[in-house]
């Protein structure tokens, strides 16, 4: 997420009236589903609401974003029964 913020904002100002806060949210969205093609993520479009990127309150050169993602699980147990027959 970093990376693509720094490659598509190297020098961006924090505006409304750009809509920084918005085109970075964008970005972030961008990513997530790049991540879930991957496998990584799961069900992007049902949290994407609970995406938040908003200005810091007390640094002006900053953006917050709280980010959910919804991890896809990896295969580390698997269990078997086995029936036999006599």
């Amino acid at each position: 997420m970093r990376t693509r913020i720094a490659l598509r904002f190297p020098r961006s100002k924090i505006s409304i009236k750009a809509k920084t806060p918005e085109r970075v949210r964008s970005q972030i969205l961008d990513v997530l589903h790049q991540l879930e093609s991957l496998e990584v993520l799961d069900n992007v479009d049902a949290y994407k609401a609970q995406l938040i990127v908003e200005k810091d309150s007390q640094n002006v050169g900053q953006l917050n974003a709280r980010i959910p993602a919804n991890v896809v699980p990896g295969l580390h147990i698997f269990a078997a029964v086995i029936d036999l027959y006599l």
